[in-house]
Parts: C-alpha cells; structure tokens; sequence
C-alpha cells in the first residue's frame, strides 16, 4: 500500500462528512475537556501512558468534535501502528509534506487557517521531535496532538528539542469513578451517599475494579475473568517484547518478563536489587536497567523513603507499585496499598516512611496538605492500627492523618489530630474534595 492510499485510508472525513465514526458511544474521560482547554493554544498536545487506557480515543473524539467545527480538510489523522510505513524519520516527513504541498497545495508558512494534525503512537518513528520541530517552527497555524504509549517517547527524545512547546497529559487508568460510570452502577450518586445505602454492594464492585477494571475496553466489552486475563497478558506482551526493545537495547526479553512477572506478586515490596538478582538469577546491572525500562514503559513506579535528605532518599531502599492493581495477582490488601499509592500519585509526589521498625505506607509532600496514609484493609480496625500513623503526624505537626479501611468510616480526634479512617473505594472522592 503506497503512503498516499493509507493517509486517505485513515481520513474518511476527507470524502465522506457522515462517514461511520468508531466509539462515538463511549464515554469522555475527565482528560477530554483538559485537552479542549489547549487547543487553541500553540503547544504541541502529548497523550502519554500506560498501553489501553485509552489515547488514541480521547485523539478521535477530539478530531470528531473539530469536524463539526471547521473545513475536514484542515484536519488529517495518522497511526503509525496501524500503517504500513517504515518507521523511519522520512515517513513522517513525507506524511506531512505531502499534505501541505499535494493535498492543501500550500506551504506551512503560507498557511490561511490553523490545520489540525493527529499523529497517534508517533514514539515508532525515530527522531520524530525534529520533524515536528522543523514544521512548528515555520507555522504558528499548526496544531499537533500525538500520543504515545511510553513516556520514553517524550523524556529520552524531546525534553531538549521541544522544550516550551509542548505540553504532556498523561492518560492512566481508569479511576473507580470512571468504572462506576461505564458500568452504570448508580454513576449519579456520589461513593458515599451508595456506601450509606449500600456498601457490600461498592465493596464488592471495588474489588472488581481492583482486578480488572483500570482499562476501558475491559471493562466495557464486560470480559470473563479468563478473558480479562487473556487482554491484559497481550497487554503486557505487547509492551515487554514489542515496545521497548524497539528503543532500548533489551537483549533478554525472557529476564524483562521474568522481572515483572516477580513484581506482579508483590506490589508495594521493598526494592532490594541484590536480593532480586539472587532470586532470580540475574546479574546486577542488567536488573537494575530493566527496572528503568520498566518505569519508563509507565508499568511501575518507584516509591521514596521519605527523609530529611532527597539525595539519601534516592539511595535507600525503594518500594515498587504497579501501574494498574489489574497486572497483579497479589492479595486484596497489597492491592488495596498499590490502588492508594496511584490516587497519591495524581495529587501529589507520595513517599513511604521508614526508620527502623517504625514505618507508615505513605506521606504526602503537598505543602500545607501534607498528611500520612496507612492501610489496613481488614475486617477490623484495632486501637494498635493507628499508633505508627499518629506518631508520625506528631512528629511532622500534621493536623490530619488516614487510615483506610475495608469498611470503617469515622472521624475523630485523635491527640489533638483529626483522624479519618475511611474506606479505600471511598478515597477518591476523598482527595478531590480535599485538593478541590
């Protein structure tokens, strides 16, 4: 297929206005309006993320809105997965020459009105930021939205060449308001006000979400387990053997797997990286470039110990969460622990604290909003569940401190601290009324 029947291929808004448009029925993530805030802005839009959450919908549902706004052929859409081209700078430069100068029959700089360019898992074409850069460069009237599925594409390739141009949103997965949504479970009712009508019925629809309910295709298509299982292996398949060794040098895929399929057992596990060498037999330097790989593959995160020194934060031991509680098949609790860490994440830069025996799973380092995290999720809350928790809120002056629960919701002062032990399908709403 030449590279002009695969561009019409992929703009059927260019010969057809009421052409079939896939996925009109879903639902628009929160993310959809933030990127309508910056479209009529210069900067380059990056969608970045996890594989499956959902990019390359929020790039269409934002090309089907323009369409019902200006000329179709102001608008042009490119998935270099779904092509034929070779992933190679030129494809890219002769995609978007061969639109201004065959299709629009101008140059960028002579552009009349803005045109809008889609360019969907652009990371497959090296040194794509300096074709891009070039076009920016000549025309205020282009607009880039692309999308990417590891935030490698952005922070190895662009930091430098597209600096003050371009601003990255980052697509994670799905929240459980979003799955509640999806799956119409009382979406109109707030968590709290359904946990007070019915909160075995949340609870159980929360350790569905735990396990497979961060993807939007998975939860909408309403897989079987088995087939859930079947989705997300592909998932990580795609990533592990595909993704990442066509950017970085990955000469045992075999290792990178085994790597992972160690952290899937146990999110939230301290980062001891001699002690995962030994257990797997890997050699030292190989794990720990692994790790990054897979951190920037957005698959895991690293969590800080939290000390007085950021320089000793980084040497000492890490804790390692997943991207999505969905990969792993660790307990309840442990997922309970990764799904807090990820609402943290969104807010704010969460560390654990440890010294000795005296640890708490996380701290927030938000300014006046810096508060400690424990989880128990349990059947029961103990008076000796919340001793390490109010210590260090103690010790730091913080004036309110969490305990989440599997069902416990209360409020109450606690030497002189206030004290919400609340459940964990309830946290979400928790923290955007909080940061609101």
């Amino acid at each position: 297929m030449d590279l002009e029947t695969s561009i019409y291929q992929q703009n059927p808004q260019w010969l057809e206005k009421d052409y079939a448009k896939p996925k009109t029925d879903w639902f628009f993530r929160p993310l959809y309006k933030e990127i309508l805030s910056w479209l009529d802005k210069r900067l380059i839009i990056a969608l970045t993320g996890l594989r499956r959450t959902g990019k390359t919908t929020l790039l269409n549902q934002v090309k089907y809105r323009l369409e019902e706004k200006v000329e179709s052929k102001r608008i042009i859409y490119f998935s270099f997965e779904k092509s034929q081209v070779k992933f190679h700078p030129d494809s890219l430069r002769e995609i978007l020459n061969w639109y201004f100068e065959t299709f629009l029959k101008t140059i960028p700089h002579k552009l009349a009105c803005r045109v809008y360019i889609f360019l969907d898992e652009i990371q497959y074409i090296p040194y794509w930021q300096d074709v891009l850069k070039t076009f920016y460069d000549q025309s205020q009237k282009i607009k880039f939205l692309i999308s990417g599925s590891a935030s490698l594409f952005i922070k190895r390739r662009s930091t430098e060449s597209l600096a003050g141009r371009m601003v990255e949103i980052i697509v994670p997965p799905l929240a459980f308001s979003e799955f509640r949504k999806i799956k119409g479970i009382f979406p109109e009712k707030s968590c709290l006000t359904l946990f007070k009508m019915r909160p075995r019925m949340l609870i159980a629809h929360f350790a569905d979400y735990l396990s497979f309910g961060q993807f939007p295709e998975l939860v909408k298509e309403n897989y079987s387990g088995s087939q859930a299982k079947t989705y997300l292996s592909l998932i990580e398949e795609k990533i592990l053997e595909q993704d990442l060794p066509k950017i970085f040098p990955v000469k045992r895929i075999d290792i990178l797997r085994l790597i992972f399929n160690f952290l899937k057992a146990r999110p939230g596990s301290l980062l001891e990286y001699r002690n995962i060498t030994n257990d797997l037999g890997v050699d030292l330097k190989t794990t720990v470039k692994y790790f990054g790989y897979l951190e920037k593959a957005y698959l895991i995160s690293f969590c800080l110990n939290k000390t007085k020194k950021l320089i000793k934060s980084a040497r000492t031991a890490k804790k390692i969460y997943l991207a999505s509680t969905n990969f792993s098949f660790a307990s309840t609790s442990q997922l309970v622990e990764n799904y807090i860490f990820s609402l943290l994440g969104m807010k704010s830069v969460p560390n654990f604290f440890r010294q000795g025996n005296f640890e708490v799973d996380f701290l927030t380092t938000s300014g006046v909003r810096a508060f400690p995290v424990e989880v128990k999720y349990q059947e029961k809350i103990e008076k000796d569940d919340y001793k390490n928790l109010l210590k260090l809120a103690s010790c730091l002056g913080s004036k309110r401190a969490y305990l989440i629960s599997k069902q416990l919701l209360i409020t109450e002062k606690k030497a002189g601290i206030l004290v919400k032990t609340i459940p964990a399908c309830l946290f979400e709403e928790e923290l955007a009324a909080l940061y609101h």
